[in-house]
């Protein structure tokens, strides 16, 4: 039998062609129709689906609708590229485990929308800054590159911040760009000299305490790092100019073409050979210049400001500068450009050689030196609520005119130097008001040359001397509590000079000294006036000593002009004294002398044993024998050195004295050494110097200034010689007189001696106990003497009108007008018309001689 392979094929099957099949294990024959009976027909799908299976188990074809973006057509499923978005179905914000669908290495995957994301910054050449996005708060939605450009990272430009890289070029690139430039808390290499320039504002903003621009060379000598433009702000950055190069330039400089700028919280260090922070000089224009919470240590200066107008320094720490923490100076020895309306406020500077410096200070030095008030190079400048610690030199140095210096705190500055101190102000027509000033060496407050000041209110403890305000005209020292001093609380030199000794100022003149307390330790002075300061006025002080203290250090007035008044020793006006008479030896030798402390202008007395012959203060014996100053009468002219001065003559010996020179004149002296033994001023001579005409006169011990008042109440009799004293005594009779007990005398300063202004004369005139009162005289007649056409008058309290003597030449009859019982004597004589008596009338008339 043939197999099917081996059949002829047929050329169509209809439902009537039989085929072969089996049933029941029999060959039977089937149409095709038979075949097929029971099964559908044909297989009906809808438009547009295809057949499938989309469940979990086998089953019969299910139609499957075409989705979005897959296409059927011509018996073709096809998905065209890319996807039609707006014919997907509408979706919500994808979660972080949504899929995504890509292509990797030409295989389709799915991965996490997070991991999608994340990927996207290692894409090369991506570029986010188109993305928009709105900032918190904000209600206009921007781009990332605009939000970025806000302040610009210096690593956009290439900056490496590694501590080795130089970031020099991307600094400069950044800059120019006039965007804020942010800085990271790294350490960006900067070298100089550069200068940071653009023509808006310059703005660098770092990491305070973190970002750090330090150089690493210099390359010229100009500064570091110059900010060339009109505005400049910079904050958080530390600017270290790495103290191994000592090139003699500044780290940060701000030229005179910037007038405003900022600088907060950033630090200047290590410009070993310059300022941390240098404003150059731009006066006359005003400028805007703040420096805030800022630190600078290890430079010159720490903050340097030459000539500038408007700089604001305040809350800044400046310390271990090799010169100031603040400078306000420009050495101009022109003295044209000035440094005004500077504002030093609430800093803390230490471990400099000044904490503070304000003014010329360096020409303070020059031989001659040129310090001239008329000339300040600051003005009106306030230095104010300070602290100052530690500083080699001075605490706060100021030199100028219209200065404020008040409310600082000033202490241990100078370390032994005799010559540092506190606060140094050699300034003019300014204020130092309202300090404290504690613990040094040397001066607590030196303002020698400070013409027209006020020194007040400052609390002033233990220095050696507490407040100088010599060398000056018409300076106020008062209000002021000072205590410890172990030298003088306060101290007027004639003449003002230098460490150095030059001179610096011209002679004192009009000093007041008034209202201040002060506490003198064991050994300490209250107030020295030295070389002869003229009109100094000295009142309403409070002198506060130890028992048994020397009460010749509370004033010593080596001048012969000064007012002495109202001043408390120990809280009382007087002192009192038992028996002050003492028998003096040198000058005074053999006077029986009163001696009182030169401070007070009360004495009381309880005995005096004689007659007293010499009444003088207790300086005035200590240095009766001394030449204690020096009086310029003429200035002379042509003088280039000072000229030597000797003295002569006189029976003393070993005194000497240095004379000063300003501007060809010589202005003053100062005694070397007093010298001992002289009995009278010596000739001064002043030889050489190269000028002529200056001449000098000495003054021996301390004369009575005229003037000057001294009250003694009497608790005995005491007389008062007049003959013979020294200082010469005198009475308005020039008769010596007695001052009864329980009585005041005063005597007033007159040509060197004294006048006896107000006294009871009970020499003359002596009130009994009973009620009466004598009338005498010390020798020869007591006269009775009218004025003119004036009478004796006899009366008494029931006779008003009483009656009258008189002289005259001639009779009186027609003359002389008298009451009744009145007498007179004619002078003309003759017997029987020298005595006459008015008997009758009250006219001229009723005369009768009787003698």
């Amino acid at each position: 039998m043939p197999t099917i392979d081996q059949l002829q094929a047929a050329v169509a099957s209809s439902d009537t062609d039989e085929l072969m099949t089996t049933q029941s294990g029999d060959a039977r024959k089937v149409t095709r129709a038979q075949l097929l009976a029971g099964l559908q027909p044909a297989i009906s799908v809808p438009p547009g689906a295809v057949l499938g299976n989309s469940g979990a188990t086998a089953s019969s074809p299910l139609a499957i609708s075409i989705g979005s973006n897959l296409t059927l057509a011509s018996g073709t499923l096809s998905a065209p590229a890319p996807f039609v978005i707006p014919n997907l179905p509408t979706g919500k914000a994808p979660a972080a485990t949504d899929l995504v669908a890509i292509s990797q290495s030409g295989t389709t995957s799915a991965i996490g929308y997070s991991t999608f994301l994340s990927s996207l910054a290692t894409l090369p050449g991506f570029d986010a800054s188109p993305l928009s996005t709105t900032a918190i708060g904000g209600r206009t939605a921007r781009s990332l590159g605009a939000h970025a450009a806000d302040a610009i990272a210096l690593e956009d430009f290439g900056a490496a911040g590694d501590g080795a890289t130089d970031d020099s070029a991307a600094l400069t690139a950044a800059v120019a760009t006039m965007r804020p430039v942010r800085l990271g808390p790294k350490t960006y290499i900067i070298n100089g000299s550069m200068a940071l320039s653009n023509a808006a504002a310059l703005t660098l903003l770092g990491v305070p305490g973190q970002t750090v621009i330090r150089r690493l060379t210099q390359g010229s000598s100009t500064a570091w790092i110059t900010l060339t433009a009109p505005a400049v702000h910079i904050e958080g950055v530390i600017f270290d100019a790495n103290a191994s190069l000592t090139a003699s330039v500044s780290a940060v400089a701000v030229p005179a073409s910037c007038l405003r700028s900022t600088f907060l919280r950033c630090a200047f260090s290590n410009a070993v050979a310059g300022a941390g922070l240098l404003f150059s000089q731009s006066d006359p224009t005003f400028a805007r210049h703040t420096v805030t919470a800022c630190e600078a240590f290890g430079n010159i200066n720490g903050i340097s400001a030459q000539a500038v107008d408007g700089l604001t320094v305040t809350a800044c720490h400046l310390h271990n500068n090799s010169v100031a923490g603040i400078a306000i100076d420009l050495v101009n020895s022109a003295h044209t450009l000035k440094s005004r309306l500077a504002n030093i406020v609430g800093n803390q500077c230490y471990s400099n050689q000044i904490g503070i410096l304000v003014g010329d200070y360096a020409n303070a030095y020059a031989s001659p030196a040129s310090i001239a008030n008329t000339t300040s190079d600051a003005l009106l400048c306030v230095v104010s609520a300070n602290v100052t610690h530690d500083n080699t030199e001075y605490g706060i140095v100021a030199q100028g005119y219209n200065l404020s210096i008040q409310g600082n705190i000033v202490y241990k500055n100078g370390g032994a130097n005799v010559n540092g101190g506190g606060i140094l102000a050699n300034c003019w027509v300014s204020a130092i008001t309202g300090n404290v000033v504690s613990n040094h060496s040397g001066f607590g407050i030196d303002a020698g040359a400070a013409n027209f000041t006020l020194i007040a209110d400052n609390i002033v403890s233990t220095s050696r001397v507490a407040i100088n305000a010599g060398g000056a005209q018409e300076p106020r020292v008062t209000g002021n509590f000072i205590a410890a001093a172990s030298y003088y609380g306060i101290i007027i030199y004639n003449n003002e000079t230098t460490a150095a000794g030059a001179p610096i100022g011209v002679a004192s003149v009009g000093v007041s000294i008034t209202e201040n307390l002060i506490d003198m330790p064991a050994g300490g002075g209250g107030i020295l006036l030295i070389d002869g300061p003229q009109n100094v006025h000295v009142a309403r002080n409070n002198f506060i000593t130890t028992s048994g203290a020397d009460l010749s250090l509370c004033l010593l007035p080596l001048t012969d002009t000064v007012t002495i008044a109202d001043n408390l020793l120990n809280g009382s006006p007087s002192v009192y004294l038992y028996d002050p008479s003492v028998t003096a030896s040198g000058r005074y030798a053999g006077l029986n002398s009163m001696l009182y402390p030169d401070i007070i202008d009360g004495v009381g007395i309880l005995n005096v044993s004689q007659a007293v012959q010499s009444l003088r203060s207790l300086n005035a014996g200590n240095y009766g024998s001394y030449v204690t100053f020096m009086k310029l009468t003429a200035g002379g002219s042509g003088y280039t050195t000072a000229p030597t001065v000797t003295f002569s003559g006189d029976g003393g010996s070993g005194a000497t004295a240095t004379a000063f020179v300003m501007n060809g004149a010589v202005i003053g002296f100062r005694m070397n050494t007093l010298g001992s033994g002289y009995t009278s001023a010596p000739t001064v001579t002043l030889s050489g110097g190269g000028g002529t005409g200056a001449t000098a006169t000495a003054v021996i011990g301390i004369p009575v200034s005229t003037g000057r008042r001294i009250k003694v109440y009497c608790g005995a009799a005491t007389a008062w010689a007049v003959s013979g004293t020294n200082p010469p005594m005198t009475t308005g009779t020039g008769i010596a007189i007695t001052t009864p007990a329980n009585s005041e005398i005063e005597w007033v300063g007159l040509n060197g001696g004294w006048f006896a202004a107000r006294y009871q004369q009970i020499d003359y005139v002596l009130p009994a106990t009973d009620g009466s009162v004598t009338l005498r005289s010390q020798t020869g007649d007591m006269r009775l003497h009218p004025s003119g056409a004036g009478l004796v008058r006899w009366v008494n309290d029931a006779q008003s009108v009483g009656c009258t003597t008189s002289i005259g030449s001639g009779t009186p009859n027609g003359v002389v007008t008298a009451p009744p019982g009145s007498d007179y004597r004619n002078l003309a004589g003759g017997a029987g018309s020298t005595f006459w008596v008015k008997q009758s009338g009250t006219s001229n008339t009723g005369w009768v001689a009787i003698a």
